[in-house]
């Protein structure tokens, strides 16, 4: 035991020695950037948890080897140990398999997901260890919050999908199968990648009792700050237009300094000699006030002081303020407390506007020809905000904005007033800081560049995994926090100047302060056992989420936001949603005979989930309708049973025929709390506290395969499918959302729940296998598919303010895939491509009542985000066993964006996407590896824009992604 401890201790040892050489050798790396990345100030130094290659590895017990007929569709595996070092996550694995479309739709890092053959994201099941993991309160799963340092293998399903899965995916399944436990083993990495980015993994293989346990930390961060290109200006033209204005706001700000200093000469401003001053540049005017500091303010405050004394004796014509006593007047005016913008509202609105009726301040009458007065002069700013389109904050501004087009109160004060020296020392102080403006701007548009910011995460996650001949026990616990970036706005975003800086550094901007946090506990365990030729297993899992919004320093902002607070809607600031799933699955397979495989599946399983949010319970702020009728709990319970034969239809055992039958069910339910429908204010007769919908059906899928030889394989699956929605798309949210009202002509009222989506696909394939094109071992395969979806769910408007979801969409799609891995003596190649073309893509909300307007609400559209052609191409050059040198290259077509034409026909798409990746790496010592390379190595992805077909204009995409980056990569197995 002795011994064994020293070794130990050795290990750890030596773990912190590569640390801290790592760390330091970083610092070298990072200069070596400067100067080959534009983007980034630091050199990229990453990889991925060093891994040994283990053979044969499941996370159940051994099959036998007739089960690897289980599987007769269309299936592509990837290890992730085979590309270890090049820093590559579950998007970027799931990037090189034909037929699967990744989007990241946030940014790298970001909300990710991925869709199979023309799919929507939630017509795709992701499974972890056979465990679903998508949720019931997620539209699609974020394949951007799995980890995969512990993992073994990435299988993609895409067609047929064996009965193992429980539930009937359109798209396609993506199962993750962690490592199982091998031997004493200790692995470690730790880096640095481009953009502030960090990565430590750290891996026990140690032998427990009758198996062995798997301890896995992981950890990864980014900062994600990169820059990209700014499009949509003519980057000259502007650049002196922001010049000119620069020169015109600084000419302005001379004139008006030099008018100041001829009205305060009265105030006692002069220079010594007594006469006025005089400035021809601004250097000179900011110099004479700052060499005359003193009376510089001495003067404008005897100048203040004479407006507010003409101000006060002013209104003594224009009693605007009843009620309130003239000595306050201008405190209040002066005052942004909710208090003192009340004490005005009721005075000079209420009593002076409304009830004296005079014309100061816009007024609105209702339906019956009343005078619309809010109580509160919160509501009365938002009613204004949003009748005229505007942001105001204070009620003082908007009396200065009706009563005179002033920007400010004190020049509103000042007209009163009458002292022009005031007026022209704030417009000089103005025009400096317009003029800075347009210099910064200026700079910005001949940088052409902008930089991303928002767009940090921190993620780390642990597994705990046992397991032994029969049994397994697993436990995870991961965290991740990130920003959430704010996508481009088209109504500003594509200025010439407007960065994400801008807002990013005001702390009222609240969608430049977003944050997520999500917390997933997660339990596995089960047993599998062989008896005769009954394979079969159960297990159970629990999965607990914790999916927190929040606003950095919400409670600062609260107290400080004033009454723009009160624009915001509820959960905005936070908002808290748990969600808590247990589930049961019992499966396994029989060989009956010679000729049946016969292989069953039955699970279920029951979520609940809980929500909170920032002024969901408080009625203080906003209208009540609609906050009582927020859904605050949620259920849902699913049930699986699924079975397949696998059926040698001839002796020569080279033809095989596998049907398959599911049957499933989901019962949902949607609660409103706090609602009481006789309390509703608006009377509402299609809005029940509590809606609950079940949904089930039963499915078929076929194949057949024949062998022809040893290498050459021809097969064809086909079937239907039938897709369950989530809770959202059954019983909303409750106040955007809501379940689509049915009013039938006896003017009763129901709900009209939306189906779930259904369809047929198939596909065929050649498979050859073996020798090719003088490489020793060639797989290839070519498959063309189709398929026909139908009631694909929208969210649509329901009344310009509630939306509902609807069975809107059908879309038929085919296409093809090819995948092509050749192996020569020193080199590698593997090729992917998909071509996917959808057609008779229908949008039908003619349900809709808005669809009057709409020409009955049918239109011919687009499936948006689905590139016709993508594909990737990898060769591998290996000199000797310890060398290997890779290039990547990877083609993403344009992507219509546009869900219906415009009325010309033109239609918005996003642009192609060329990147060249190249790597190296080498295996210095039997436990040391280091590589090195760089992604998207022309620096593509800055390029990336939209723009109309017909209209020679572009723009930037909504989230701008990564370009070109270093890596370094140091790998270490002890």
């Amino acid at each position: 035991m002795k011994k064994e401890n020293t070794g130990m201790r050795q290990r750890i040892l030596k773990i912190a020695i590569l640390s801290v050489s790592i760390l330091y050798w970083t610092e070298f790396l990072q200069a070596a950037e400067a100067v080959g990345n534009m983007q980034s100030t630091t050199m990229s130094v990453s990889g991925e948890t060093v891994n040994f290659r283990m053979e044969g590895i499941t996370v159940e017990a051994k099959r036998p080897d007739w089960e690897s007929k289980l599987s007769p569709g269309t299936v592509t595996v990837i290890r992730p140990d085979d590309y270890k070092g090049e820093q590559k996550d579950l998007p970027d694995f799931l990037k090189m398999v034909p037929g699967v479309h990744v989007r990241e739709i946030n940014g790298k890092g970001q909300y990710t997901t991925v869709s199979v053959r023309g799919s929507t994201a939630a017509q795709v099941g992701v499974f972890v260890d056979g465990v679903l993991f998508n949720l019931g309160g997620d539209a699609a799963a974020d394949i951007s919050t799995i980890p995969v340092h512990n993992v073994e293998r990435i299988e993609v399903y895409r067609g047929y999908i064996p009965a193992r899965f429980g539930g009937t995916f359109m798209g396609g399944v993506i199962n993750i199968v962690t490592k199982k436990p091998n031997r004493g083993n200790v692995t470690a990495n730790v880096g640095r990648s481009s953009f502030g980015g960090k990565k430590a993994n750290l891996q026990f293989d140690l032998p427990l009792g009758s198996g062995t346990l798997m301890v896995g930390i992981n950890h990864d961060e980014s900062k994600g700050n990169f820059k990209y290109k700014n499009f949509s200006y003519d980057r000259d033209k502007v650049y002196r237009e922001e010049v000119e204005d620069a020169k015109s706001r600084e000419q302005g700000a001379i004139d008006n300094y030099n008018k100041a200093f001829k009205e305060l000469k009265e105030y006692g401003f002069v220079g010594s000699d007594g006469n006025i001053f005089k400035a021809d540049t601004l250097e000179e005017a900011t110099q004479i006030v700052k060499n005359n500091q003193d009376s510089w303010e001495n003067s404008l405050q005897k100048a203040k002081n004479d407006i507010d004394n003409n101000f006060l004796v002013n209104l003594e014509d224009f009693p605007m303020f009843p009620g309130i006593e003239k000595e306050n007047i201008l405190p209040l005016l002066r005052s942004t407390h909710i208090d003192a913008e009340q004490a005005l509202y009721d005075s000079i609105y209420k009593e002076y506007t409304v009830n004296q009726e005079n014309t100061i301040l816009p007024k609105w009458k209702d339906s019956s020809g009343n005078w619309v007065v809010p109580d509160r002069v919160e509501d009365f700013i938002e009613a204004y905000n949003e009748d005229n389109k505007t942001e105001y904050q204070h009620f003082q501004q908007i009396l200065a904005r009706c009563d005179g087009s002033f920007d400010n109160i004190e020049r509103w004060i000042g007209s009163y007033g009458d002292s022009a020296a005031i007026g022209y020392a704030q417009q000089a102080e103005y025009s400096v800081k317009e003029m800075e403006t347009h210099k910064k701007q200026a700079e910005a548009v001949k940088d052409h560049y902008r930089r991303r910011k928002a767009n940090d995460y921190k993620n780390m996650d642990i597994i705990l995994k046992w397991q032994d001949e029969h049994w397994m026990a697993k436990a995870t616990w991961k965290r991740i926090k990130r920003h959430l970036p704010f996508p481009i706005d088209m109504n500003y975003g594509n200025t010439a100047y407007i960065d994400t800086d801008l807002m990013a550094n005001n702390p009222l901007s609240i969608f430049y302060h977003r944050n997520q946090k999500l917390t997933v506990q997660e339990f596995l365990f089960g047993r599998r056992d062989t008896f005769k030729n009954l394979e079969w297993g159960w297990s159970v899992n629990y999965l607990k989420q914790e999916k927190d919004y929040y606003v950095d320093d919400w409670e600062w902002l609260e107290k400080n936001t004033g009454t723009l607070l009160n624009s915001y809607r509820p959960n905005s600031l936070w908002s808290k949603y748990d969600s808590h799933r247990w589930g049961a699955k019992l499966d396994g397979s029989y060989k009956a005979g010679e000729r049946h495989i016969i292989e069953f599946m039955v699970n279920a399983s029951k979520e609940k989930m809980d929500i909170d949010g920032w002024r969901m319970k408080d009625f203080s702020s906003h209208s009540s309708d609609t906050r009582a009728r927020w859904r605050n709990y949620y259920e849902q319970e699913i049930f699986n049973a699924q079975l397949q034969d696998t059926i040698t239809l001839n002796r020569k055992g080279d033809l095989w025929l596998t049907p398959s039958i599911r049957y499933n069910r989901s019962t949902i339910l949607g609660r409103s709390e706090r609602y009481d429908k006789k309390k509703d204010p608006q009377k509402w007769k299609f809005f029940s506290r509590e809606d609950k919908q079940t949904d089930d059906k039963v499915t078929w899928q076929v194949a057949i395969k024949k062998q022809f030889n040893e290498h050459f394989t021809l097969r064809a699956t086909g079937g239907t499918y039938y897709r369950l929605l989530n809770m959202y798309e059954i019983a909303g949210d409750g106040a955007g959302i809501i379940p689509m009202p049915n009013i039938k002509g006896d003017g009763s009222i129901s709900h009209v729940f939306p189906m779930p989506e259904e369809g047929k696909q198939w596909d065929v394939s050649a498979i050859w296998d073996g020798a090719a094109l003088g490489a020793k071992t060639a797989k290839l395969q070519l498959t063309y598919f189709g398929r026909d979806s139908k009631r694909i769910l929208e969210l649509g408007s329901w009344n310009r303010f509630f939306f509902v979801y609807t069975n809107a969409i059908s879309a038929k799609v085919h296409g093809a895939e090819i995948q092509a891995d050749l192996s020569w003596k020193k080199w590698d190649l593997n090729l992917q491509a998909t071509y996917t073309r959808p057609r008779n893509v229908v949008y039908d909300n003619s349900a809709l009542p808005e669809a009057i307007y709409w020409n009955g609400g049918v239109f011919k559209g687009f499936l948006t985000y689905q590139p016709k052609w993508e594909g990737t191409a990898r060769i591998t050059y290996r000199p000797n066993p310890r060398w290997s040198i890779f290039s990547q290259f990877r083609y993403v077509g344009e992507m219509i964006t546009s869900r219906i034409p415009l009325a010309t026909g033109d239609f918005m798409h996003q642009s192609s996407l060329t990147a060249w990746d190249l790597g190296i790496k080498c295996k210095l010592t039997e436990h040391f590896q280091i590589a090195l390379g760089v992604n998207d190595l022309f620096n593509k992805a800055n390029n990336m824009y939209h723009k109309y077909k017909r209209v020679n204009y572009q723009t930037n995409i909504q989230y701008p992604i990564q370009g070109r980056s270093y890596y370094a990569s140091f790998q270490y197995k002890f």
